[in-house]
């Protein structure tokens, strides 16, 4: 079509615009491959070096039992840990990355035989050029995703069309991908395939579209893997919060979050408490979405990396590790100043909340999250005691005498104290200060050797319990009754004694616990404190 100009526009620099544009040439420019070449040879030489370092990959992402022996080993290299380097610069690293390309390019071709190799070097890093490829891996998403995506009706109208009109237009629009006509389009299919797919079981709830975004961004030309992908991913993780009501397992994450911070940092905890700023004000959108609607996606993309490989309710902690990071704002901070600091996340250091989030899991008793394993099955706290036993093998061994179940979530919300398990304490006894709550006439029938009896209620923390907190891990409360052991809990927080747990100690338990109690003759103060005569 012709192109008119208006006699008003000054040539001379319409003309020198036009100069400095580059149209389309066929000629053919010879590039040099040698400085390449040069350095994917100097890489085969690092090869066999990679391949050592990578052996011991991982070993902190398998999900093993909480023993004493581990406890011990985490503490010992988080004391010794030294940093690694950053994702960004691995990333930019090409010699590196093509390593890593060729890796994981031949397990990929060995798929799903190769499964549980994958998941191994993941946990090192993911190269992205292969992340769409690797998180359908992981996420162990089989056969052909096209036959099943390809039998969705996708293009009727759906009564949630309105709401994804609204949504999509506004989901990671500096992403060139998802801000185009074809990126709109796409994503609005799959998230209309996955309304269609989870009928009558699973609802739309605003959040979805970011928890989608990623995986059209990594899968732009295969709309069946990311479709398979991010269904996979929500059933995992997600799936509880799209329900028709989830409010259940919003307060019970809220509840579990609480009790995380409240386990590694009580005075953030404390204050925030006091000032009136609970989770449920900033933290729901971080776990509904796992983060997809707070940050960007190069920062989403190294985040559930660490989701995929790490080891459950890894997200939970990542929570913990951005007020980690708020911590020297927030303490400082009312309740309106406190609240304008989650506005903008964007200076969140992701790679450091990676590495604070494995360390505070590593050091948290599994049994704090427990009461979440039942609530991602549907199952409530009252329901637990009917719990029949064929459906309770598939989570950890739950002892519900000194756990949270059966204690309604408005009360365990109103608690900062978590409530750890008979297995947990077992575990921990050896290098905690275990606070016995109980009556001086049972503490000298038996208590747990090197423990400290505090039969009165107290107001503060004693001498004698600093010290010993000060020269042990953690701090564990124990008490015939859950009122007394959050009594002395609660003054022990408020003390900012860290890592600090309650127990209901039960006639079962006592039974249980039996064959490492001390009956000795315990030495007493005049402040009416007790201890251990073997300390």
């Amino acid at each position: 079509m012709p192109h008119s100009v208006r006699v008003d526009e000054d040539l001379d620099q319409l003309l020198s615009a036009s100069d400095a544009l580059h149209p389309y040439s066929d000629e053919e420019v010879v590039i040099s491959l040698a400085t390449i070449r040069d350095k994917l040879a100097s890489a085969e030489k690092a090869h066999s070096h990679l391949e050592k370092q990578s052996e011991d990959v991982g070993d902190w992402k398998s999900v093993l039992p909480w023993t004493a022996q581990t406890l011990e080993r985490d503490m010992a290299m988080i004391d010794t840990e030294v940093p690694k380097l950053s994702l960004i610069a691995k990333e930019k690293n090409v010699t590196y990355q093509a390593r890593r390309i060729e890796l994981f390019t031949k397990l990929i071709c060995q798929y799903p035989a190769s499964r549980d190799n994958i998941l191994r070097e993941a946990a090192t890093d993911v190269p992205p050029l292969l992340r769409g490829r690797i998180w359908a891996a992981i996420l162990d998403v089989k056969g052909d995703p096209e036959l099943f995506y390809d039998s969705i009706d996708k293009d009727s109208e759906n009564p949630n069309d309105r709401q994804l009109d609204l949504d999509i237009p506004r989901c990671h629009q500096y992403n060139e991908l998802l801000s185009s006509h074809i990126g709109h389009r796409k994503l609005k299919r799959v998230l209309k395939a996955w309304l269609t797919a989870e009928e009558n079981k699973l609802v739309y709830w605003q959040g979805l579209d970011s928890l989608c975004a990623p995986f059209i961004t990594l899968n732009f030309n295969n709309e069946a893997l990311a479709f398979s992908s991010m269904r996979a991913f929500l059933k995992k993780y997600s799936a509880s919060f799209f329900v028709a009501d989830n409010s259940v397992i919003m307060q019970e994450y809220m509840v579990a979050f609480r009790h995380i911070l409240a386990f590694h940092d009580p005075e953030l905890a404390v204050h925030m408490e006091e000032i009136g700023l609970g989770p449920e004000l900033f933290a729901l959108p971080w776990f509904m979405t796992l983060y997809g609607h707070i940050f960007p996606l190069d920062k989403i993309y190294h985040l559930w990396d660490s989701f995929l490989t790490g080891p459950p309710f890894l997200h939970l902690h990542t929570g913990c590790a951005i007020l980690h990071q708020l911590r020297d704002q927030l303490i400082h901070r009312d309740f309106n100043t406190g609240m304008s600091l989650f506005s903008d996340l964007s200076a969140i250091d992701v790679d450091a909340c990676i590495a604070h989030a494995i360390r505070t899991s590593k050091l948290t008793p599994p049994s704090l999250l427990d009461h979440l394993y039942f609530a991602n099955a549907g199952v409530t706290s009252k329901d637990v005691d009917s719990t029949p036993a064929d459906q309770r093998k598939h989570v950890r061994p739950l002892c519900l005498a000194s756990s949270s179940p059966g204690t309604s979530i408005l009360k365990r919300y109103q608690e900062l104290v978590g409530f750890i398990n008979r297995e947990d304490f077992r575990e921990m006894k050896g290098i905690s200060a275990v606070i016995d709550a109980r009556s001086a006439e049972e503490f000298q029938k038996g208590h747990v050797p090197f423990s400290i009896n505090l039969a009165n209620p107290i107001k503060s923390v004693p001498m004698a319990v600093k010290i010993a907190a000060s020269r042990t891990k953690f701090v564990v409360v124990l008490a015939n009754d859950r009122p007394r052991a959050m009594q002395i809990a609660s003054v022990l927080m408020k003390g900012k004694i860290p890592r600090t747990t309650a127990s209901v100690i039960s006639s079962e338990d006592i039974e249980a616990v039996e064959t490492f109690l001390c009956d000795c003759n315990p030495s007493h103060s005049t402040s009416g404190l007790a201890r251990c005569n073997n300390i």
